[in-house]
Parts: structure tokens; C-alpha cells; sequence
């Protein structure tokens, strides 16, 4: 029977986060198109419940 091994690399893990600004002018310029926004279908979270106004 074989053992399970862990191999661990020494070369670093690289990534990206994206901007909050960029995000929101991405999401400006997608929420703009008329032709996208005919596209989208609308989805309504059916867990939440509205207490006290909120």
C-alpha cells in the first residue's frame, strides 16, 4: 500500500485582487448597455426576509 506524500514548492504563488475603482467602471460601463441588460435574467434571493423595514 502506498503512502500519501505532500510535496511542497518553494516558488511563490502569485495573484491579483481587482480595484475597487476599476470594478465599479467596469460595472458602470456593463450596467450602460441596453443590449446586455435585455440579456440578463433577474434573480430574486428567496432566504431573505424583510423585518422592520430592512
Amino acid at each position: 500500500m502506498s503512502q500519501p506524500s505532500l510535496l511542497l514548492s518553494s516558488a511563490e504563488a502569485t495573484g491579483s485582487a481587482p480595484d475597487g475603482r476599476w470594478l465599479a467602471q467596469v460595472s458602470q460601463r456593463l450596467e450602460a448597455s441596453s443590449a446586455l441588460r435585455r440579456r440578463l435574467t433577474v434573480v430574486i434571493n428567496d432566504q431573505a426576509v424583510v423585518r422592520g423595514g430592512r
